[in-house]
């Protein structure tokens, strides 16, 4: 199966259903971090798993931690209850992850990423989401050029097999400009989806990405971000989780 269709996308809340708008097709595409989002610097994230086995806790918790040699960020998977960062291990429902703090609001008996399959790319890229960092291509900032047709195409058919509404939901629309934190263009971004030519009108093209780049390491530990000069470690608050109704849409990842 091409890694161009092994496509994630970021779960988003249901007030944040508007957050998006249409693209700008100026600008360069750029890594970016919701500003709103962001974990306080210093903190320590529980992570829990629900289901999956031993081999799969082990490859998250040997690749997940390569975010904390960069960021003023620590992970300890300890299980808790009510833990920040809790990953179920689905097959049928992808990789997916909310962003940030968004976390926050998911009760505690449900998960917050889903790792339907594994490798260090998809540990970085889904844990990126979940200390804030969004889709480059979602980016206000960005500038792609798409061949809609083609990606809609392409992503209407297996593995994907979304429909239009999702499709423009997660490729077409972007991020307001205001949210976000952003750096110059960094195609080896593990945010980046591998993109095929096919996919747009400019030649613009991106490889898989399975390792944090350069701009990658620098950027989320810059002072806008997590970094670690001058900053100490917080706890965080337990925050009392409320069930959500079942009614709300919540964009869901498909099986490969």
């Amino acid at each position: 199966m091409s890694n161009y269709l092994k496509v994630c996308y970021d779960r988003i809340l249901p007030r944040d259903i508007r957050r998006l708008a249409q693209p700008s097709m100026s600008i360069a595409a750029r890594m970016a971090v919701l500003k709103a989002k962001k974990w306080p610097n210093g903190s320590t994230l529980r992570v829990r798993f629900i289901g999956g086995d031993s081999g799969k806790h082990n490859i998250v918790k040997q690749f997940a931690p390569k975010w904390s040699n960069h960021a003023n960020l620590k992970f300890d998977f300890n299980n808790a209850a009510d833990a920040e960062i809790r990953i179920s291990f689905v097959d049928s429902d992808g990789a997916w992850s909310y962003i940030g703090t968004d976390c926050k609001d998911i009760p505690l008996g449900q998960a917050t990423m889903n790792l339907g399959w594994q490798d260090e790319g998809v540990v970085l890229h889904e844990f990126g989401h979940a200390i804030g960092l969004i889709h480059e291509h979602q980016n206000p900032l960005g500038g792609i050029k798409w061949n809609k047709p083609n990606v809609i195409r392409d992503l209407s058919g297996p593995p994907n097999n979304w429909d239009p509404e999702t499709i423009d939901h997660n490729m077409f629309k972007t991020y307001d400009r205001e949210q976000i934190n952003g750096t110059s263009l960094d195609k080896k971004s593990v945010m980046l989806y591998a993109i095929p030519v096919t996919w747009t009108l400019d030649g613009f093209q991106s490889e898989p990405n399975e390792v944090l780049s350069e701009t990658d390491k620098k950027f989320i530990g810059d002072p806008i971000n997590y970094p670690f000069q001058g900053a100490g470690a917080m706890e965080l608050p337990v925050i009392e989780q409320k069930p959500r109704s079942r009614n709300w849409p919540i964009w869901r990842a498909r099986p490969l």
